[in-house]
């Protein structure tokens, strides 16, 4: 199946139909990305995705299913970072955390499993897991909510009428500066522009047991699609970096 016919889905997906994005973003992301492989790449996914029965567009929602299961919950936390009520920039010191822990959310796991991939001495088991979890937190950074507030744990807490149903905000959805001196992508600078995005677009608008319009889905979809673009083309641009030896930045 094509990406066009994956946006068709996922226009579906933010319908009134289904009110959340959920596997499909992931999955039309990671096509984006993959049709952006060069040959060393393609040929290193596949091989690490050979044992799980997944090619790698599937693979990308792997992390969401998994993170429900006893030996998968403490990825739970990775899949997002929140800023204070109504702060519309990323802190990594501030905002990277989860019950007091440090370094847990979406940004520290993007560099953590950037640098298994990268790593050839951990076994192909370790890297495989690497790929899948890279791939969907690097997509989780683009979807708006993943970076929303603290206080409504990025719209987990807010309710909203959409097409006659009460849903939590957020689903609608599910579907530092700097970079640290690392090489592998800027998850800081994506994490930054997602809050932005939030504030700007995602909130706007927004306040509890609000009833949504046909304009809120209209003014959002064009930045969805751009998001699912950026997320997409800076994976491939990641990926590419991490199997070719000499690839050149071009995702930023």
């Amino acid at each position: 199946m094509d990406v066009p016919t994956f946006l068709l889905l996922l226009v579906a997906a933010f319908s009134c139909k289904v009110a959340a994005w959920g596997d499909v973003g992931h999955i039309v992301t990671c096509m984006i990305a993959e049709s952006f492989f060069k040959a060393p790449t393609q040929n290193a996914v596949t091989d690490l995705l050979s044992a799980t029965g997944l090619n790698f567009s599937q693979s990308c929602t792997w992390a969401d299913h998994v993170k429900r299961s006893y030996a998968y919950r403490w990825s739970a936390p990775l899949h997002f970072a929140d800023t204070p009520d109504n702060v519309c920039g990323y802190d990594d010191e501030r905002d990277c955390h989860f019950l007091g822990f440090k370094n847990v959310c979406c940004t520290a796991a993007v560099y953590n499993y950037t640098s298994q991939l990268e790593n050839q001495r951990l076994l192909a088991y370790n890297r495989t897991e690497a790929l899948m979890f890279l791939s969907h937190y690097l997509g989780d950074i683009h979807e708006p909510m993943h970076m929303g507030f603290l206080g409504d744990l990025g719209g987990n807490r807010v309710r909203v009428s959409w097409c006659g149903t009460k849903i939590l905000f957020t689903r609608l959805y599910q579907g530092r500066r700097g970079c640290r001196g690392r090489k592998f992508g800027c998850p800081l600078r994506y994490a930054e522009e997602g809050v932005k995005i939030a504030c700007g677009w995602g909130y706007k608008d927004v306040s509890q047991n609000f009833t949504l319009a046909d304009e809120y889905f209209e003014t959002r979809w064009p930045i969805v699609k751009f998001l699912l673009a950026r997320g997409g083309v800076r994976l491939g641009g990641i990926l590419n970096e991490v199997f070719n030896e000499g690839a050149v930045r071009n995702y930023e």
